[in-house]
């Protein structure tokens, strides 16, 4: 006789059917995490453009979704990896942001408040979500007593380009500087030539960071003499640290070309500088550097970054153009390690080929005007890059044309593609 407790070995069908869900699950959480990291990156990557973006986009959301479809086991497994990167703060973040359950934000503020790295998630996640639910849990933040989740609410609010009122005067002041820091920011984000005042108290701020974003943000609005804010700018460049490249990047689109000439030679002449100069050059979109650009094509380690500041002045892609080629002989694997990250991404130009080019097209570049991939900077061509340029060149497009138009706000270039295209429509239709 059959022993009634005994029953084959496998599982039944509603037991399988759960592992299978679960595995689902876990996979949508997995990937919402890894693709977000890949977009976080692709923002600014020359190898994306608007349309690239939105591809990304839609993975991103397409696995987002697979979360919220599977309701508390989707929370379940958000939450489960929410310390273990930003990709997995901000995927657990859009659940519990969404939800409006309070239980819920706390834990993903808690986790995204505790570290910079994770916070990028956490306020990513606000970004992603649309502008109303955004408003109502930002609004929730910035009323709050803990400095970050101010920070987190006003760093969201800003992505949507929504102003704060009175609530951001408050926070340029506050005695916190990464939340003043990033109150700053937002005001130059959302062109508050108002505050300049308010900004300009924060020029001698003992804190690196908020000094930093301050003359950022008055150099953006349009401080004028930007004597002192400029001066912090290139202590800033010349220095190092997590700034150096948007101070280069802003500082040079600003002052005069003659000397913007002389402080990329003097970057050029000290070792640890040499290659800000290169981006300087880019930033100026002066086509006289050219030759000297070009030169700089023959040094493996300044190469690629000339390559990516050639293209910023002329707009052409070194791979369709065929100006691209292998890496040099006798670059090795040691160097590519002690190579600048950002250049990995970046095609190794080939100096004769980019020279025979130049040869043929630089009729059409006057000296003395500034350029962004291959026009002169104008309001037209601006909107045009924008709509149609590559990551970077469209980051450059959105600064050129904010510090044309002081008052007005700062483009959004890491907004959700799909919003950004409705944004740019009218502008080439």
């Amino acid at each position: 006789m059959t022993n009634p407790i005994l029953r084959p070995i496998g599982f039944r069908p509603w037991e399988i059917s759960t592992l299978i869900n679960q595995q689902v699950i876990d996979q949508h959480g997995e990937e919402a995490a890894f693709l977000w990291t890949q977009r976080d990156h692709a923002v600014g990557a020359p190898q994306y453009s608007l349309k690239d973006l939105a591809r990304l986009d839609e993975r991103v959301e397409s696995h987002v979704d697979g979360l919220r479809v599977a309701a508390s086991a989707g929370w379940g497994t958000a939450v489960n990896l929410v310390e273990e990167g930003p990709g997995e703060v901000f995927a657990a973040s859009v659940l519990a942001f969404e939800s409006g359950d309070a239980e819920r934000v706390e834990k993903v503020m808690e986790v995204g408040a505790s570290a910079p790295p994770l916070a990028r998630g956490m306020i990513s996640a606000l970004g992603w979500m649309h502008q109303e639910l955004a408003l109502r849990e930002a609004r929730k933040l910035v009323t709050s007593r803990e400095p970050e989740y101010r920070r987190a609410g006003i760093a969201g609010m800003a992505i949507h380009r929504l102003d704060l009122g009175p609530l951001l005067g408050a926070a340029v002041a506050d005695q916190d500087p990464r939340l003043a820091a990033r109150a700053v920011r937002a005001a130059a984000d959302l062109g508050r030539i108002d505050m300049l005042a308010a900004i300009g108290a924060r020029f001698s701020d003992p804190d690196e960071t908020c000094r930093f974003w301050a003359a950022w943000a008055a150099v953006r609005l349009g401080f004028r003499p930007i004597s002192d804010p400029l001066s912090i700018l290139h202590k800033a460049a010349e220095e190092g640290g997590p700034f150096t490249h948007r101070a280069v990047e802003l500082a040079v689109r600003v002052m005069p070309l003659d000397g913007a000439h002389v402080w990329r030679l003097h970057l050029y002449s000290r070792p640890k500088t040499a290659r800000l100069a290169i981006v300087a050059a880019g930033a100026t979109g002066d086509p006289t550097v050219m030759p000297w650009l070009i030169a700089q094509m023959e040094n493996p380690e300044l190469a690629r970054v000339a390559g990516a500041a050639f293209s910023m002045i002329t707009g052409v892609d070194l791979g369709y153009a065929d100006l691209d080629g292998n890496q040099p002989p006798g670059w090795s694997i040691d160097d590519e390690v002690m190579a600048p990250n950002s250049d990995s991404e970046l095609r190794w130009p080939l100096p004769a080929a980019v020279a025979k080019w130049w040869s043929k097209q630089k009729g059409r570049y006057a000296p003395g005007v500034r350029y962004l991939a291959g026009e002169p900077i104008a309001d037209r061509s601006l909107h045009e890059t924008l709509a149609n340029g590559r990551q970077n060149h469209r980051a450059a497009a959105a600064l050129e044309l904010a510090l044309l138009h002081p008052s007005e706000i700062l483009f959004e270039t890491r907004e959700r593609a799909r919003w950004q295209q409705k944004k740019v429509a009218h502008w080439i239709s």
